[in-house]
């Protein structure tokens, strides 16, 4: 037990808007973004009593599959130093973010299953672990 009773906190948030063009998640099958109104962003807070560290992150994302998050996961949990249950996500459920989990699309001619966009999924890994390092090496809250 920490016997200071004191916890340091530390945040980020990055932007993670996708491309203009990316398929858009929750909509028709073929929805695609045409402009930007505001940004997606990733936001983080880690937490420290000096024995235990957590990491919890909210994206503008609609849902994220689990095969995706493992790595994500793990990724994050490795710059911290802690095990991968304590880095946590939830999602915003935003309907103007790109895909980024399997879903079923169904329009007058089909019903298919639409894959993750794996090129954004790799931006998100790589932006999350870049906020993840800097808010690890910043001198301000260990």
């Amino acid at each position: 037990m920490n016997k200071s009773n004191t916890i340091q906190a530390a945040w980020f948030t990055k932007i993670i808007t996708c491309e203009i063009g990316s398929l858009l998640a929750g909509y028709g099958p073929h929805d695609v973004s045409t402009s930007k109104l505001d940004e997606l962003e990733a936001n983080g807070l880690c937490l420290d009593d000096g024995e235990r560290k957590v990491l919890i992150v909210s994206l503008d994302l609609l849902g994220i599959n689990e095969d995706a998050l493992k790595p994500m996961r793990a990724r994050l949990a490795k710059i911290l130093g802690v095990p991968d249950a304590a880095v946590m996500f939830s999602c915003t459920h935003t309907h103007g973010g790109p895909c980024t989990r399997w879903t079923i699309k169904r329009d007058a001619q089909s019903i298919r299953k639409m894959p993750a966009d794996p090129k954004y999924l790799a931006f998100l890994s790589d932006a999350l672990a870049e906020a993840v390092m800097e808010l690890r090496d910043r001198g301000d809250w260990r």
